[in-house]
């Protein structure tokens, strides 16, 4: 009786524990009874997010996906550019399982080297598709990304046609329609192109070819701004010429104006006493004559214009 008891108990652990299975952080498990995924009432793959979970013991296998975002390099990579040059590209491919039923079926078990293999086999075929039709300095310029973008686009959106890939069976391929990565449950997330490597040769040609370009662009840029800085300048001698020129105009005027009116004020105070205006003209005669005049002067005194000199007022 001892010995059923504990058989009985350790059918029961054993039962309890193969009831049981965990899921860890970044993992999505799916669950194959009877070599078929289980579904909800949607007909969507169930899924089991981290923890704890049950399933039914002997009948139910758990299969474990990463469902973080996985990282893909691609190195050594040649490609032909439209001028048919040769270009050595290293990049990478950042992508995740999006529909985790697509991704089982499609790699037979959730083999990512499958995934990756079909990954990188239409990343390259589209790499070259879009390569082939772009120059050199096109691709090294693309700073809005527009390349990868494209690719990217394609290879989550693409267009249909038939892949190729081998079975688990060596001897057998499999054939499927192509569409996009989607359809195989893969989601590409970003593409980024790491280094461009270029023969020597071509690097030199490429350099001073980009070099001769970007000093063209720069002397004539230099060539506008020295034509709008004269340009400029010619405006601002105008107009401070013009300027200057009215300021004169204005000031001639306004002196002539004044001269006018000096000479009428001096006309009408001498017009009243003409006795004291020949006086002032002679003191103005005698400080030209006189002032500074070492010379010996012979004068005859009893000329007209010294009459002022033999008045009373002036002897002592």
């Amino acid at each position: 009786m001892y010995k059923i008891i504990i058989t009985c108990f350790i059918f029961v652990l054993i039962l309890f524990q193969t009831s049981l299975f965990i899921v860890h952080e970044g993992q999505i498990g799916i669950v194959l009874r009877f070599d078929k995924i289980l579904r909800d009432s949607n007909n969507y793959p169930k899924l089991f997010t981290s923890g704890l979970h049950l399933k039914v013991p002997f009948i139910d296998t758990i299969k474990l996906f990463d469902n973080r975002i996985q990282l893909m390099n691609n190195t050594g990579d040649h490609f032909i550019t439209k001028e048919k040059k040769d270009l050595i590209i290293d990049s990478y491919i950042k992508w995740r399982i999006n529909n985790f039923g697509k991704y089982y079926l499609f790699t037979e078990g959730g083999d990512i080297t499958k995934a990756e293999i079909l990954l990188k086999r239409q990343f390259n075929d589209r790499l070259h598709s879009e390569i082939s039709n772009l120059q050199i300095k096109d691709i090294i310029n693309d700073s809005h990304n527009n390349l990868t973008n494209n690719i990217r686009n394609f290879l989550n959106h693409g267009n249909s046609k038939q892949v190729i890939f081998n079975s688990k069976n060596k001897n057998e391929e499999s054939v499927c329609n192509f569409n996009n990565m989607l359809e195989f449950g893969i989601e590409v997330i970003d593409i980024g192109i790491k280094r461009i490597s270029l023969p020597a040769e071509i690097s030199d040609a490429v350099f001073k070819r980009m070099r001769i370009e970007h000093q063209t662009i720069a002397d004539n840029e230099r060539m506008q701004g020295q034509q709008e800085a004269e340009k400029l300048r010619a405006q601002a001698d105008y107009k401070a010429t013009s300027i200057v020129s009215e300021a004169k105009r204005n000031a001639l005027i306004i002196k002539g104006d004044s001269d006018k009116i000096t000479a009428k004020l001096i006309s009408d105070a001498f017009g009243k006493s003409t006795e004291f205006y020949i006086f002032l003209r002679s003191l103005e005669a005698y400080e030209k004559i006189f002032y500074h005049n070492n010379d010996l002067l012979l004068l005859n005194v009893n000329n007209n214009l010294f009459r002022y000199m033999n008045m009373p007022l002036f002897e002592k």
